[in-house]
């Protein structure tokens, strides 16, 4: 099966420039993990509610309400075509204990696929992500 029968094709998409605290409350009203961020036309970055939440956590003067989002972003993101095979999404996502992979569609962003998404189509799939994450989590 392909990404593209899986991925959903809403990608959250925020400004690089965004604040912090409106880009949480959007992903939180949208019950979303995630927000892929761009300068323009060009992604530059992706943003989780982990990296919210650590940087809350790890930060003593961080103020949300004056911090933009690229602040706090992971800068190196993986991407995967929609023409490529689930089972690439998933050794991918395995290998940089990665939970969403944007997808790439005739050279402009199409969509995003998540672990869940993989789960939801193959039940052992599931296993082998939870194991990555732990790992990655506990530094293994």
């Amino acid at each position: 099966m392909k990404v593209k029968h899986i991925m959903s094709q809403n990608v959250f998409v925020v400004h690089s420039g965004a604040n912090v605290r409106d880009v949480a409350k959007m992903m939180l009203d949208r019950r979303l993990g995630s927000a892929v961020v761009s300068d323009g036309e060009r992604v530059v970055g992706i943003v989780t509610d982990r990296d919210v939440l650590a940087t809350l956590t790890n930060k003593r003067k961080f103020n949300p309400d004056l911090e933009t989002v690229d602040k706090i972003m992971s800068r190196c993101v993986h991407f995967i075509g929609a023409e490529a095979e689930v089972w690439k999404a998933k050794d991918m996502m395995v290998r940089y204990g990665i939970k969403k992979l944007p997808v790439m569609k005739d050279g402009q962003l199409g969509g995003i696929v998540t672990s869940t998404d993989i789960a939801a189509e193959d039940s052992d799939v599931l296993d082998s992500l939870k194991s990555s994450a732990y790992r990655a989590v506990r530094g293994y």
